[in-house]
């Protein structure tokens, strides 16, 4: 019914919505396909099971020691067909040559095949009509067969821009392939060398040198059948892809550390230099097949066309000098001084280098003679004043030249173009910090609290696929540097050591974090600020983007929502003046203009002025005629016509407040420790729940559409069923999709019990034993009506939901065994 309602309401015509597969007509070729009640996120969701066996052993005497490890995980995810393995072993070596000279290796390998779906199947089943089913069905008897079932892409034209495009999404978990396998080994050597000295009465000189590798390879292999048909996929073949991806990456660091000894031990000094350099390669390539025979074979080079091959190679080196010092005086006054140069080839020429000094005080105020009067509730009180700068460098290598790629012909030939504009003026992005820092200890450091103030300025900030103007014959820049941005806040930390105590075998820790954050652009480039803030497109799902010096990001924009029309504007036209104060009086509505003070608006042949939405079709601009049953939006100048002058701020998606607390019990051998974590104050544009109220085509929409519109006089928030691209004007982005993002969730809670060391080992032979049984992701408290409130940061700040899958709840129990 909902569908059908949707096709009659915007030409009010039942030819419109006289569509074969929602009229359950037994007569309709196709009508046991379309004649279900399909709960298709149920059909693609499973509970998921999580194993992980790890084993270590190990030992040694005086002069070496060792330990080997080794472990499996097994994981079967949240959607059906998805499944990973992991094997990861590691051996660490330590051997003492002499007192001065320490020789340390270790060896990493990790093995991982992890089972993907090919296509985002959650996003599907969310969409997917419900009357259709997932299996061919017979059609006399409606039994499911074991064929898939696949819309036939000759069904009514109105599934063309929709449902047709979305595939099976049972059909592609069990018949398409997505494997993803990498190696990874990371082989690890160190050498540590006291040169002078063994001990703080003599002034020491050491050398430490560290020698590290990591070889890394991927190989994927994709396989699309036939079998799954859509407007997007209309080959009628098999198709597959295999690539791989090969990287090798080299690493050296050694520093030196000068400590002299004073006689006077109310100085202490510690200098340092550092050396380091990693260089690395990698090399890729990538298959593309078609028109693969059936029968299970996926390489794409087995009896198919190849219909794409590519290569890459890239090759990158960075390098950095550090130097830095430490100075105390009789552990009362402390002063850091450090400086660094870092270089890399991701960078141009004249470019590459960037030098960061940092600096820094503590005053331990409580070891002043004049505070000893505090020492018994007073263990610790510090100023701690730093300033800083840190660089930061894109992750793209070869931007300084120009790159060039094939694939395009002209007049049968291949080309080659140019594919960048090559950057030789990026620099570096820099981040210039101040900060102060107290730090507090009582009774003895049972409660601890941190507060720090901080004041961050990034200047030179690096944004990626950066638009340009298309005259230049490019439509983006890889990275620019684009203007600068300043941070203010304060973080306060709070630890407790069994602060509260009940007996001997009771006590209770805690733990706290929280913190505020204020963003401001302080500057930015003209010409991105024109490209980032975009013109309001009259169509579903358009955000008006707005980046404003001296505002933060996260900005939320769109239309102030103020329910729905209840009333058709000839209902009211026909009314005498005293009809219609008495109908605006009662809260009533209807598509009419009203002033600032809530008056009737009327025309020069005094009929009331009627409430237009200006929406854009094609290169035309269209007035339509508001009626009853369609969104409500303030008309803020009062103009009449719902347009890009009406658009307001709705809210930041910054929260004023974010941080964690946690509890640990511990009553004898028992534990329990419950850690949460929490926002506050920030908002969310939920575009997964306008999705699903839009009613503008045939996805599957929630149960809130039950509410609709659906005559005069209904008093409701959801506005009429309307088909077509052009009914936008009842789902714009407005605060009736704007949500309060705050939350409270449990991330961990874990219950254990350790073992008497001394029973267990008589009884067992072995010298410890230790159960636990964790919870991850136990429950969440908000009020947003999405998956998961704990949304991320898109561009420019601002928290967009677009269906995002939600975190997992997990349990485990385990044991573990010390022989």
């Amino acid at each position: 019914m909902l569908l059908k309602e949707s096709y009659f309401n915007p030409e009010q015509s039942d030819k419109t919505s006289n569509i074969p597969e929602l009229n359950y007509d037994p007569t309709f070729s196709e009508y046991e396909q379309y004649n279900n009640n399909t709960d298709w996120v149920d059909a693609v969701t499973q509970f998921g099971l999580r194993q992980n066996h790890y084993l270590s052993v190990t030992g040694g005497g005086e002069k070496a020691t060792f330990r080997i490890a080794g472990g499996f995980d097994h994981e079967t995810g949240s959607i059906i067909k998805q499944q990973l393995n992991r094997f990861a072993t590691r051996v660490a070596l330590d051997y003492y040559v002499s007192d001065r000279i320490k020789i340390s290796t270790n060896f990493a390998m990790t093995y991982t095949k992890n089972k993907k779906n090919y296509d985002d199947l959650l996003s599907i089943a969310y969409k997917k009509m419900p009357n259709m089913g997932i299996y061919e069905q017979e059609p006399v008897t409606g039994v499911d067969t074991d064929k898939y079932y696949t819309m036939l892409q000759s069904a009514s034209s109105v599934f063309n821009d929709d449902q047709k495009v979305y595939v099976n999404p049972v059909a592609s978990a069990n018949l398409a392939k997505f494997d993803d396998r990498t190696y990874d080994i990371t082989p690890e050597f160190e050498l540590n060398y006291h040169l002078l000295g063994m001990d703080e009465d003599h002034t020491q000189l050491n050398w430490q040198g560290r020698v590290y590798m990591n070889i890394f390879n991927e190989y994927v292999d994709k396989f699309y059948p036939n079998e799954l048909v859509t407007t997007s996929w209309t080959n009628g073949v098999n198709s597959a892809n295999a690539s791989s991806n090969k990287s090798t990456a080299f690493n050296t660091k050694q520093t030196l550390t000068f400590i002299p000894a004073f006689k006077n031990k109310d100085h202490s000094l510690m200098a340092m230099a550092r050396f380091e350099l990693t260089s690395g390669s990698s090399n890729g390539q990538s298959t593309d097949g078609s028109g693969l025979p059936s029968g299970g074979i996926v390489n794409p080079e087995s009896g198919g066309i190849i219909t794409g091959m590519n290569s890459n190679f890239s090759q990158w080196r960075s390098m950095f000098y550090t130097f830095s010092t430490h100075y105390a005086y009789k552990g009362r006054y402390m002063f850091d001084f450090s400086v660094r140069a870092d270089g890399t080839t991701k960078f141009g020429p004249d470019r590459r280098w960037g030098y960061f000094p940092a600096v820094s005080l503590r005053w331990n105020v409580v070891d002043e003679p004049w505070m000893k009067g505090t020492s018994d509730w007073l263990s610790m009180l510090s100023i701690r004043p730093s300033w800083g700068v840190v660089g930061n460098q894109p992750g793209s290598d070869y931007l300084y030249v120009s790159k060039y790629v094939t694939g395009s012909t002209y007049l049968g030939a291949s080309t080659m173009r140019p594919s960048n504009l090559k950057l030789t003026d990026l620099r570096w992005e820099k981040k210039k910090s101040y900060n102060v820092g107290m730090d507090f200890g009582f009774w003895h450091d049972k409660l601890t609290v941190a507060v720090d103030w901080y004041n961050e300025t990034t200047s030179d900030m690096l944004m990626n696929n950066v638009r340009i103007p298309s005259n230049s014959g490019y439509y983006t820049l890889a990275y620019k540097n684009v203007g600068s941005m300043r941070n203010t806040g304060w973080e306060l930390n709070i630890n407790t050591n069994k602060l509260v105590t009940i007996g001997k075998k009771f006590w209770i820790d805690m733990n706290a974090t929280l913190g505020n954050n204020k963003n401001e652009i302080l500057e930015m480039d003209p010409q991105i600020l024109e490209t980032l803030n975009s013109t309001f497109a009259y169509g579903n799902r358009e955000t008006l983007q707005r980046v404003q010096i001296h505002n933060p990001f996260g900005a939320i924009y769109g239309f102030r929502s103020k329910g729905v029309y209840q009333y058709q504007y000839n209902t009211f036209a026909n009314m005498t003046t005293e009809e219609q104060q008495a109908f605006l009086a009662s809260g009533k509505t209807a598509p009419i203009a009203l002033a600032a003070d809530g008056s009737v608006i009327y025309d020069d042949k005094g009929k009331p002025v009627r409430m237009m939405y200006n929406y854009s079709n094609g290169s035309t601009a269209k007035n339509y005629k508001l009626k009853g049953g369609d969104a409500i939006y303030e008309d803020v100048n009062h103009d009449g016509n719902v347009d890009a002058l009406d658009i307001v701020y709705l809210g930041s998606s910054l929260p004023k407040l974010t941080g964690g607390f946690g509890f640990n019990f511990n009553y004898n051998r028992w534990k329990l420790n419950a850690q949460f974590n929490y926002r506050i104050g920030n908002k969310i544009l939920n575009l997964t729940r306008l999705d699903a109220e839009a009613m503008v085509n045939n996805n599957n929409q929630s149960q809130a559409v039950n509410y609709r519109w659906r005559k005069e006089g209904d008093l409701t928030s959801i506005p009429r069923a309307m088909y077509g691209s052009t009914s936008n004007y009842n789902t714009l982005v407005s605060d009736r999709f704007v949500e309060e993002g705050s939350f409270l969730r449990l991330n961990y809670l874990q219950l254990s019990y350790a073992f008497d060391q001394k029973r267990i080992s008589k009884t067992l032979g072995i010298r410890g034993m230790r159960f636990y049984l964790s919870a991850n992701n136990l429950f969440c408290l908000t009020k947003y009506t999405g998956a998961d409130p704990e949304v991320s940061y898109g561009s420019y700040g601002a928290s967009i939901d677009r269906g995002q899958t939600p975190r997992a709840k997990s349990y485990t129990l385990g044991v573990t065994v010390d022989f």
